[in-house]
C-alpha cells in the first residue's frame, strides 16, 4: 500500500540528485505533516465508530 501511494503520490520528492539535498532539509517537517495528517484522520474514523 505505501508503494501505491508513493507511486501515485506527486507531492512526494523524488529521490534524484538534484532533490536529495532539499529532501534531507525538508523530510522531517513533511513526515511532520504526514504523521499528523494521519493521527487526524486516524482518530476521526475512531470516532466516526463509536
Amino acid at each position: 500500500m505505501k508503494q501505491t501511494v508513493s507511486q501515485y503520490s506527486p507531492s512526494l520528492p523524488s529521490y534524484s540528485g538534484l532533490t536529495l539535498n532539499q529532501d534531507k532539509a525538508t523530510k522531517p517537517q513533511t513526515v511532520q505533516i504526514v504523521r499528523n495528517r494521519f493521527t487526524w484522520c486516524f482518530s476521526t474514523l475512531e470516532n466516526r465508530s463509536l
